[in-house]
């Protein structure tokens, strides 16, 4: 990877200062550990969880859960990336895949707050829709719909202090 190929983000390339959004809510589906959760959730971002009859529900009925109540969707389900089985087109209301072992509680949390603390607690759940995050620990990943219609990826990840990106590819 050539250096000149990164470049710096910062939340003024995304946010107008003057603009108000609604607060980042996340639903927690049956895959995220509850100590996860739990130390999510006291760090002051708001999270829900499954009630224990929807735990064991499809995937796409848990989607649409997440986009009824206005949620972005947590989960370490692989399947949510997959875009053959949950379109980026159909996601209207944002998924954060975190892509660490389900016992490693500690690189969960450090995967999901490198993307919470660089991007997502700042990028208004508005304007989830048509997007996908793949967070790992050092990193993460999106996938969105560009306002023309295509779908653009970046890798983001920190360097010196700074979150930096890399376009990926943008398919028509």
């Amino acid at each position: 990877m050539e250096d000149e190929e990164w470049f710096e983000v910062s939340d003024e390339d995304w946010l107008d200062p003057r603009f108000i959004g609604k607060d980042l809510k996340l639903l927690a589906d049956a895959q995220m550990p509850q100590p996860v959760i739990q130390e999510i959730g006291s760090a002051g971002i708001k999270v829900e969880t499954l009630s224990q009859a929807l735990r064991r529900h499809p995937d796409d009925n848990v989607l649409q859960l997440a986009q009824r109540t206005r949620r972005v969707l947590l989960t370490l389900d692989a399947d949510f990336w997959d875009d053959r089985k949950h379109p980026l087109q159909t996601v209207h209301g944002g998924i954060i895949y975190v892509a660490e072992p389900p016992g490693q509680h500690d690189r969960i949390l450090r995967a999901f707050g490198l993307v919470y603390g660089c991007f997502a607690r700042s990028y208004p759940l508005d304007w989830w829709s048509h997007m996908k995050i793949k967070a790992v620990v050092g990193g993460f990943f999106i996938k969105m719909c560009t306002r023309q219609g295509n779908v653009a990826r970046y890798r983001m990840r920190l360097q010196n202090g700074r979150l930096v990106a890399k376009e990926i590819t943008v398919e028509a």
